[in-house]
């Protein structure tokens, strides 16, 4: 039950400007791993996706075997994660609001508001890896997904 993307956003009207990445595609298929468009793939369904997200609710939307939620906050941030289906719905936006907390609170973010230009595709943001490295297994994270198992 993999995370395999998961995107911050700097949401301004119909702009939506790459903040962070990060990704794993370690459980895709070998010839997708190490694709570049499928990094770019996921960064098109991203962008879509925020950019259909109205402000302060929760959007999800399944295809095949993939779950994607978006959620865009009062400061306009937006966050995008893209999961496997049977990846657990609440766990999902635990990660999302952590990664944008996470974000918001690093110092060299104090400007992220202004950016008008995206950060590098290829530039992976090491804390957001880390956290989707700890939520790889949510039945290890949450607590209550270790109850009810």
């Amino acid at each position: 039950m993999p995370i395999y993307s998961l995107k911050l956003f700097n949401h301004i009207g119909d702009r939506n400007i790459l903040l962070a990445t990060s990704e794993n595609f370690k459980d895709l298929p070998f010839l997708l791993r190490y694709s570049k468009s499928t990094r770019e793939m996921f960064l098109f369904l991203s962008r879509m996706f925020i950019g259909q997200t109205v402000k302060g609710y929760n959007s999800g939307c399944k295809e095949n075997g993939y779950m994607g939620w978006s959620y865009i906050d009062n400061e306009n941030m937006g966050c995008v994660i893209i999961t496997d289906i049977d990846y657990d719905k609440r766990v999902a936006h635990i990660v999302m609001r952590k990664a944008m907390d996470m974000f918001k609170s690093e110092s060299e973010n104090w400007d992220w508001q202004t950016r008008e230009d995206d950060v590098d595709k290829r530039k992976i943001c090491e804390y957001i890896d880390d956290l989707i490295r700890d939520y790889y297994e949510p039945n290890e994270m949450d607590s209550i997904l270790k109850i009810i198992k």
